[in-house]
């Protein structure tokens, strides 16, 4: 079963492409493509190159920009979740994709995400190894890698995985469900 962003989210990453992508490479188009078409003899080979180098830091630095440097937008708005009757997949665009098999994802379990506002944002993760000590309450500072993915909480997916895998390997999930419910 295939599990994507939040509902919210999937709204934001087309402003978000809007913004970052599609309007540099409009405005770009209209302030270089004119000055290239009316090449003229006080256009010389240097301006153009130039024009040409101005293009490409234009469209390159926000497509940078998003990649690498918003890491945790792109991969919020854009991963997806693929649960398998073998296997646990994350697929995120320019990025690794990374699979863990069900028979060595031993931890699975819900951290907060540390959040300017104050709010926990809760997230589902899938490991190998024990969840890091130093990183509870801040999973955003933790990437998604070999044997760790992490992905947004949801009760969907919460009850999908329940229902999915044994009761050893979702202690963790269950335990926050019935806290949660609590908390209601």
């Amino acid at each position: 079963m295939v599990f994507r962003t939040k509902p919210l989210l999937m709204i934001y990453r087309y402003i978000y492409l809007f913004l970052f992508v599609c309007l540099p490479v409009i405005l770009l188009i209209s302030e270089i493509l004119p000055e290239i078409l009316l090449i003229s003899e006080s256009n010389s080979v240097q301006d153009i190159i130039c024009l040409f180098v101005i293009a490409i830091f234009c469209v390159g630095l926000p497509i940078f920009e998003i990649i690498l440097v918003h890491k945790n937008f792109w991969e919020k708005f854009f991963a997806r979740l693929i649960v398998k009757d073998d296997c646990i997949c994350w697929k995120c665009p320019f990025r690794k994709t990374i699979i863990i098999p069900i028979e060595q994802c031993n931890y699975i379990g819900v951290q907060l995400e540390e959040s300017h506002n104050g709010l926990p944002y809760p997230n589902i993760y899938f490991a190998v190894r024990p969840y890091p000590s130093e990183y509870i309450g801040k999973i955003n500072k933790v990437p998604c890698r070999e044997g760790f993915v992490k992905f947004w909480y949801t009760e969907k997916l919460s009850n999908y995985i329940c229902q999915k895998l044994s009761g050893d390997k979702t202690g963790g999930l269950l335990y926050y469900r019935i806290q949660s419910r609590k908390k209601r």
